[in-house]
């Protein structure tokens, strides 16, 4: 039977003819695959900027302030802000008291002028400690924005995140012993990411990189930490951050017995899956942090990603997507302060739940779409088979 199947489908004309119709559908079937799949994973929407996350640096001033301090402050921020995430503002407190800004006066209960406040995307605010006084203002108001932009272990992060899966970046404590367990387990969940990374979607060349910051050198690193909302003199235990894309925080913190290998290995699985497979858009951009950006930066980025993330058309795209779903910019706040609360069921269920369905996510999502492949395919050579055998021996009746 076999062999006359065979001998039929070779001689036959109308079988060459079916035979390349069914090439020609099974061709279109990928095509149209390729089409809609997404083409971007999280990590590469993550270094694409739609300039919604800027930081504010403001300065306050008032009629009284005299006019080479708003001048020197202009040209110096101008100077250092150029391909930053951060925008310089001056406020006159007299003459704009509804500005919104205003507000931050008020939280810091501020009454002398002139005053300069950080601001981050999330709504934090910290104090610039700017020395006005006429012969100290340049030298300490470039120092601050510097301290704004740059700092060791914020270099450390830009020069490896372009070139990784991700950072998990590891703020230490006090107890050595914490600190051990949580590098550990830190250790732990970037194992289990190199052994996923196989079945990514699209393929990251080298897995996520362990950037510790050590007890005794946070003083150094004020600006990123409260950009984290973490404040330095509060820090007991060790905390774990995952930072991926354009210097991008990524899901909640990770506190002392919080930092599990399986809580870390979901947020950081999240980063390597399509960014169209039903995610919350608002994990896809996540607050940056505060750095500077600059066109040889974009440039390596752009080598190693295969495409340009400032092009408007791959904006316009990144932008379709998040718009698709529920979005906003910035970290979602509200699950950090769900995850930090011990008394909270809801947040319990939420993190147990991320960890345990995201992390198969995409080998299930493979082994489910391999399996309708191949049983697809299976059908289509048994029904063709089937449709040449009977169109033959009807012919063959007449």
């Amino acid at each position: 039977m076999i062999s006359q199947m065979e001998s039929i489908i070779l001689d036959d004309p109308l079988a060459k003819q079916l035979k390349i119709i069914l090439i020609i559908f099974l061709l279109s079937v990928f095509l149209i695959n390729s089409l809609f799949a997404c083409k971007y994973n999280v990590r590469e929407s993550g270094f694409v900027d739609l300039g919604i996350e800027p930081y504010f640096i403001y300065l306050y001033v008032n009629q009284n302030v005299p006019e080479n301090i708003i001048i020197n402050f202009q040209q110096i921020t101008a100077n250092f802000i150029d391909d930053s995430n951060v925008n310089a503002k001056i406020i006159n407190a007299d003459l704009e008291k509804n500005n919104f800004a205003i507000k931050y006066l008020d939280e810091w209960n501020i009454q002398s002028f002139p005053s300069a406040i950080l601001v981050s995307p999330d709504d934090q605010s910290i104090i610039l400690p700017v020395d006005f006084r006429e012969q100290f203002f340049e030298r300490s108001l470039e120092n601050n924005v510097k301290d704004v932009l740059f700092s060791p272990v914020r270099e450390h992060i830009l020069k490896d995140v372009i070139n990784t899966y991700g950072i998990v970046l590891l703020i230490e404590g006090e107890n050595g012993q914490k600190n051990y367990q949580a590098k550990e387990a830190v250790n732990r969940a970037i194992q289990n990411i190199k052994k996923k990374m196989v079945f990514l979607p699209k393929p990251i060349k080298h897995p996520p990189e362990l950037v510790s910051v050590p007890y005794q050198l946070l003083k150094n690193e004020k600006i990123l930490l409260w950009s984290l909302g973490i404040d330095p003199e509060k820090i007991e235990e060790p905390i774990v951050a995952v930072i991926y894309g354009r210097a991008r925080w990524i899901g909640p913190l990770f506190i002392g017995e919080k930092i599990i290998t399986d809580n870390l290995s979901a947020i950081l699985i999240t980063i390597g899956l399509d960014c169209e497979c039903g995610l919350d858009k608002s994990w896809m951009q996540g607050t940056m942090l505060p750095i500077k950006w600059d066109k040889k930066v974009q440039s390596r980025v752009a080598r190693n990603l295969g495409f340009d993330p400032e092009n408007p058309m791959i904006k316009m795209e990144i932008n379709r997507i998040l718009r698709m779903g529920s979005s906003h910019p910035g970290v979602p706040m509200n699950i950090i302060n769900e995850y930090l609360n011990p008394d909270s069921s809801k947040q319990k269920n939420s993190i147990n739940s991320q960890s345990a369905n995201s992390t198969d996510q995409v080998e299930h999502s493979i082994l489910v779409l391999s399996l309708y492949l191949i049983f697809g395919l299976s059908i289509l050579t048994v029904a063709f088979g089937l449709f040449i055998f009977v169109m033959k021996k009807k012919r063959n009746r007449l």
